[in-house]
C-alpha cells in the first residue's frame, strides 16, 4: 500500500521527503518501508509517499501498529 504523509511533513521533523521518512520510521518506530519514489517513472511524483507491506502474520502487524503509535503519539 502506498500511503501519503503530507500532514506529517508539515508538522514533524524527519518527513521532508520519502527518503527522510523511511529513515525516521526505521529509527523511531523500527518499521521498514520503501520510498514512494521507487514506484514512479519520475521519482519526485512519490516524494510524499511510502510503501507499506502487509504480507505478515496478524501478531506482527499488531506489533507494528503499536510501535508506530508509541513512536508518534503526541
Amino acid at each position: 500500500m502506498l500511503a501519503g504523509f503530507d500532514e506529517l511533513s508539515d508538522t514533524r521533523a524527519g518527513f521532508a521527503d520519502d527518503a527522510a521518512a523511511c529513515d525516521t520510521l526505521l529509527q523511531e518506530a523500527h518499521i521498514g518501508t520503501v520510498t514512494g519514489g521507487s514506484f514512479y517513472r519520475r521519482p519526485a511524483d512519490g516524494k510524499r509517499q511510502l510503501r507499506f507491506c502487509f504480507a505478515k502474520e496478524m501478531p506482527v502487524l499488531r506489533q507494528a501498529c503499536d510501535q508506530l503509535r508509541d513512536a508518534f503519539a503526541d
